[in-house]
């Protein structure tokens, strides 16, 4: 997803990358209502069950809090001819559920393309920043929770080397099309997340 000019995160601090016509650089205060109000819009409709639904609205409530801990940082992407407005997609890594970042396990979080912008590769070009990101800060382990229905997302996931937590991660009658789904990536400390960056190219 990344093509154009390499995107290093292990270099980034702040500085926009120019990848074709989109733009990818940590979050700014500017962005903050704009990326809730995106995740809120794209995530919710696919969510089912109290727990699932109230962990998104208050991440997407407190975005600022969340990403200023310990080993997090929020990616957004905006069109580069229009760098002034407001995000399109937006991805996140962090400690899984506010462990220690000692613990070395992580989670992705927050990956979301608006819908106009979807089918161009946006969402792939995020998932390796956070990617890079979490080599950066040596998580051991990673975790991502998806819907069941968002099929294009769980390819993705199963392509760049990530697998699911269950063999169960397929439709079933004891679950809801929009029921949650969870994905992991361990051995990152070894060769794994090579192998996986390998897997979501540039």
């Amino acid at each position: 997803m990344f093509s154009g000019l390499y995107f290093d995160v292990e270099h980034f601090s702040g500085a926009t990358s120019m990848l074709d016509d989109i733009v990818i650089h940590s979050v700014e205060s500017r962005d903050i209502d704009y990326i809730a109000e995106l995740i809120r819009r794209n995530i919710m409709p696919f969510t089912s069950g109290e727990v699932f639904s109230a962990s998104v609205a208050r991440r997407s409530a407190s975005l600022l809090e969340v990403y200023s801990q310990p080993g997090s940082r929020l990616f957004v992407a905006r069109l580069q001819n229009n760098i002034a407005g407001a995000p399109i997609a937006c991805a996140g890594v962090g400690t899984l559920h506010g462990l220690p970042l000692s613990e070395g396990i992580g989670e992705i979080r927050d990956l979301v393309v608006d819908v106009s912008f979807r089918g161009r590769g946006i969402g792939r070009r995020l998932l390796r920043a956070c990617l890079e990101e979490a080599r950066v800060h040596k998580y051991r382990s990673l975790y991502l929770e998806t819907s069941t229905q968002m099929d294009k997302a769980r390819k993705l996931f199963l392509r760049s080397g990530f697998r699911p937590v269950t063999e169960q991660h397929t439709l079933s009658p004891l679950h809801s099309e929009n029921t949650p789904c969870y994905f992991f990536m361990d051995k990152l400390d070894g060769a794994n997340l090579e192998i996986a960056l390998k897997k979501v190219p540039h």
